[in-house]
């Protein structure tokens, strides 16, 4: 459920972010009418959400136990459909897809977050 809510977040606060960016571009003069007084409620809506969405990333990651063996399997399992887009543009491209690892920085990059995401539960806790 935790998921659902944050997803939720990221779908509804580009809309209030629009909504920011042209009440601040239509600032003329230090306090023109309307444009400020759209302002403020959508920035208070902005900074709740961004705090509840944080609030629920952080109970997600509290309960996150990731197994990287059966990761791993279910990845080895799927790898042909994992690697249709490779081998599909390779393919278009009039060629074969390059040797080497496939997933370039993302191994380094999730274990990074994660690593991240521990230290800060370890000091919160």
């Amino acid at each position: 459920m935790l998921s659902v809510l944050i997803r939720r977040a990221a779908l509804t606060t580009p809309g209030l972010a629009s909504t920011l960016h042209l009440a601040a571009a239509l600032a003329g003069d230090e306090r023109p009418y309307g444009a400020w007084h759209a302002e403020w409620p959508t920035l208070r809506d902005l900074a709740r959400r961004t705090v509840v969405a944080a609030h629920h990333t952080s109970e997600l990651l509290r309960g996150l136990c990731v197994e990287a063996v059966r990761i791993g399997a279910t990845a080895e399992r799927a790898w042909p459909d994992l690697t249709a887009e490779r081998r599909s543009m390779a393919a278009f491209a009039g060629g074969e897809p390059a040797d080497g690892p496939y997933l370039g920085l993302a191994e380094t990059t999730v274990t990074t977050v994660l690593a991240r995401a521990n230290a800060y539960l370890e000091a919160t806790r």
